[in-house]
């Protein structure tokens, strides 16, 4: 039976890649209260990610300090939520603070799973599947989808979903020309970072092997683009290149700039991190490498997408750091096998193998 409401507030996950998986039920929520007032609650960063977007109707932010953005302590956060007086929160976050906030503000239905200690905090709780005490690996997208379907929004749509806006369309093609590119120009984009740590990162010096065979064999720009604290990978993968990059650095772009950059790429390497998901939502063909990471966590069923990853006695240990220091899951995954998956994703009109 579906669960009536006026006002809806949701809650978002952290994570950039975290919440371009919530986007089928964030869509499925819009689909299933057409005529209610939905406010999205996140970070002031992922703004520009939902920018284009139109299944909420207000953002709210969590406390915090960033340019543009007006600073608030938790306090007035909490005031202006009770104010609101919504009647459901949708707990897509997983964390305490989100159900003791919605708690806090007497919203009086909190809808979430029942994780971090906050059970006692939500008024419907949804039990995550675990065995011997330890969560199961499940697909984010399904992981969201099962509260959607709880508040009688079911379904079965895991097409991950982002919008740009003209702004940044024109913003991403003057980056082109200042890197003297044309908008013709066919380009492909490697993302060799990982803001949660360095044991999602493969190595530079196979990134830019990568590099060299996309530009020497494909004819392609090679564009690596970056975090603002991975401006010295990025830098790192274009000098070890013999043949042209452009690194992205200076400054590093936004998301809404890196949304319109990334839709018009032909093709896109990257480890398991944010911006793969981009290349996804607007159907970008895109090899994920992956180290430390489970893949059946954001496991997309994408079929332009080709993972990567080699078996280790060690792993997938889901570790933001090698703890054992060999960094083996990566250090053994050559380039032969990542530019094996690129040859296969470009393919020529006749569907054909593209000439190596």
């Amino acid at each position: 039976m579906k669960i009536s409401a006026e006002k809806i507030l949701v809650v978002l996950p952290n994570w950039v890649g975290d919440a371009t998986l919530a986007t089928p039920a964030l869509r499925a929520i819009r689909k299933g209260f057409p005529d209610s007032k939905i406010t999205y609650l996140l970070k002031p960063y992922l703004t520009e990610l939902f920018g284009g977007c139109d299944w909420y109707d207000e953002l709210i932010y969590w406390p915090g300090r960033q340019k543009g953005f007006q600073s608030q302590t938790a306090l007035k956060l909490l005031k202006r939520i009770k104010e609101s007086k919504y009647d459901l929160a949708i707990l897509l976050a997983n964390s305490f603070r989100s159900a003791l906030t919605c708690s806090l503000a007497k919203i009086p239905r909190r809808v979430g799973f029942d994780r971090d200690g906050r059970g006692m905090l939500l008024t419907d709780k949804l039990l995550p599947d675990r065995y011997n005490g330890r969560f199961l690996p499940i697909s984010a997208v399904k992981y969201y989808l099962s509260i959607t379907d709880y508040l009688g929004c079911p379904s079965d749509d895991y097409h991950l979903e982002l919008f740009t806006e003209p702004q940044y369309d024109e913003e991403a093609k003057s980056l082109l020309i200042r890197y003297g590119l044309n908008e013709s120009d066919d380009y492909a984009i490697i993302n060799p970072g990982a803001s949660y740590g360095s044991a999602k990162c493969w190595p530079a010096e196979y990134f830019a092997k990568v590099g060299d065979y996309l530009a020497k064999k494909k004819n392609l720009a090679v564009i690596v683009i970056c975090g603002p604290r991975e401006t010295e990978i990025a830098n790192s993968v274009v000098n070890k290149m013999s043949a042209r990059g452009i690194a992205i650095t200076d400054p590093v772009i936004g998301l809404g700039t890196l949304k319109s950059l990334i839709k018009s790429a032909k093709i896109m390497v990257t480890n398991d991190t944010g911006p793969r998901h981009f290349a996804i939502a607007f159907d970008v063909p895109v090899v994920t490498i992956f180290g430390s990471t489970d893949p059946r966590w954001t496991e997309t069923l994408y079929v332009r997408e080709r993972q990567v990853r080699i078996e280790v006695d060690c792993g997938p240990c889901m570790k933001r750091a090698c703890p054992e220091k060999h960094h083996k899951c990566m250090v053994d995954l050559h380039p032969e096998r990542v530019i094996g998956h690129i040859n296969e994703l470009l393919t020529d009109q006749s569907g054909q193998l593209s000439t190596v």
